[in-house]
């Protein structure tokens, strides 16, 4: 197969910075770039190999190294906790760098490669007497997630020949092997944070019964001191706790499964906060929750109805209104916001929050977007044709 295994370090922001290395240590690629997308930087290392780990500086994995990854089809190793600017320093000591972003990167590669250390020399001491390639075998040892002898009894039996000259007849396996392992990573992150939500809820739901049986139980009890049975009205209220408490059951069931669809579709949907109107008394209510900042997107129900503080306040956010009202040019004017029409077919309804269609609300963006563009520039060449 004869691809060559590769490490990488990634240091996203403003300026992002890469680093690669090859399994044996040696430095391939050191680059950076400002405003560099990551699908350049994923385009760059591709060219030089097969990733198969990426390494980062920090103890919370970045989000775009954990994209970088997922696309790559690579693992992510970071450590226990931020690497310090010293240790990083030693780590990238002895290759010229441009810029610290790019020492930063090299020492993220190379703190990855000295976690893969103990089974790069495992694979090298198994692959010494065998006529498979070592990188073939470490890529294949971490794509599939196997042991270095199951791996070998892998490429025996699907890839190579006895022959160290035989050609790879059908790499189908190896291929579906490592789809399906990135498939798994990727349902493992999800499940992550579905758990973690999950966890939440039944926390809650917990509570509250704890505290509807502590109030049952000091019910029953002030009744056997008094040897009489429990006032009507202690049973109402009793009653009324339990009502309540099977009615928090289902808001948090409606959560639960609010809480799976988002985490599944969020590449899908945007999420919005629902207005009734873009009154001062709608916005208070909807920040009691969160603060609206900059880039929200507000599904608003009836837009015309508006009050100049609530409008105030939200030019100086800058958000875009969402609104299954038709906008004409005078509202738009009066308003001073981006905002949207949409179909209410694009949109999923739950109590406080609606779920958009990201696709078809983007595309109907753009294409307002290019006809005030159309508008100004017509209006220009009107004025400069007035002057002139």
């Amino acid at each position: 197969m004869g691809r060559v295994g590769l490490v990488v370090g990634i240091d996203p922001g403003t300026t992002t910075a890469w680093a690669v290395l090859d399994l044996s240590g040696n430095v391939r690629m050191v680059g950076s770039g400002k405003d560099v997308g990551l699908a350049n930087v994923i385009r760059t290392v591709h060219a030089c190999g097969k990733v198969v780990a990426i390494g980062t500086d920090k103890r919370v994995i970045p989000r775009v190294v954990a994209s970088a990854a997922a696309k790559l089809g690579a693992q992510v190793l970071c450590p226990k906790d931020d690497l310090l600017r010293c240790d990083k320093h030693q780590l990238a000591q002895g290759i010229p760098c441009a810029n610290e972003h790019e020492q930063d990167a090299l020492a993220c590669a190379r703190f990855a490669l000295r976690q893969l250390a103990p089974l790069i020399a495992r694979v090298r001491k198994a692959a010494r007497n065998k006529t498979i390639e070592f990188d073939d075998l470490v890529i294949a040892v971490l794509e599939s997630g196997l042991g270095v002898k199951a791996s070998i009894a892998m490429f025996d039996e699907v890839v190579y020949r006895k022959d160290r000259l035989a050609v790879l007849r059908d790499v189908s396996l190896v291929e579906s092997v490592a789809k399906e392992s990135a498939a798994l990573r990727a349902l493992r992150v999800e499940r992550d944070g579905l758990r973690k939500a999950l966890s939440a809820s039944q926390r809650d739901l917990h509570l509250e019964q704890s505290r509807n049986e502590e109030f049952i139980l000091r019910l029953h009890a002030r009744a056997q001191v008094r040897k009489a049975t429990v006032p009507a009205q202690a049973l109402s209220l009793a009653n009324q706790r339990a009502s309540s408490l099977a009615a928090l059951s289902r808001s948090l069931r409606k959560r639960q499964e609010f809480l799976e669809s988002a985490l599944i579709n969020h590449y899908r949907f945007i999420v919005c906060r629902r207005m009734a109107n873009l009154g001062m008394r709608e916005l208070k209510r909807i920040e009691g929750l969160a603060r609206v900042q900059m880039g929200d997107v507000l599904f608003v129900l009836r837009p015309q109805e508006y009050s100049v503080d609530a409008l105030k306040r939200l030019h100086g956010i800058g958000v875009v209104i969402a609104t299954p009202v038709q906008v004409d040019e005078e509202l738009r004017g009066h308003l001073g916001l981006a905002a949207v029409s949409i179909d209410l077919s694009w949109v999923r309804h739950f109590e406080s929050i609606v779920l958009i269609d990201r696709e078809r609300f983007e595309t109907e963006q753009k294409r307002l977007s290019l006809i005030e563009d159309v508008i100004s520039s017509y209006r220009k060449e009107r004025l400069q044709a007035t002057y002139n």
